[in-house]
């Protein structure tokens, strides 16, 4: 219902390409629970994990000198899997 409110009073060519989980914490049986759920409205492209470290260097304004995340990991996956559903 939201998509299609959205298309209605904001953008009518809006098209979903896929779901990404983020703040995501594996072990957690939520976690699974949310994928399973977002799987019904569109493919899952990837799950980001929670991490600290991003957590901290996005609001120190220092994520350009992050160097090591399992997050940011996790967003480069999502990035090729996305670049396989774009037109």
């Amino acid at each position: 219902m939201t998509v299609q409110a959205i298309r209605e009073q904001v953008n009518p060519d809006l098209h979903i390409l896929g779901i990404v989980v983020t703040n995501a914490h594996r072990r957690r049986v939520i976690t699974k629970q949310i994928g399973l759920e977002a799987g019904l409205f569109g493919p899952v492209l990837g799950t980001v994990r929670s991490d600290a470290r991003l957590l901290y260097a996005t609001t120190a304004g220092l994520v350009q000198k992050l160097t090591l995340s399992k997050a940011l990991d996790d967003y480069a996956d999502v990035l090729v899997r996305l670049s396989g559903v774009l037109p």
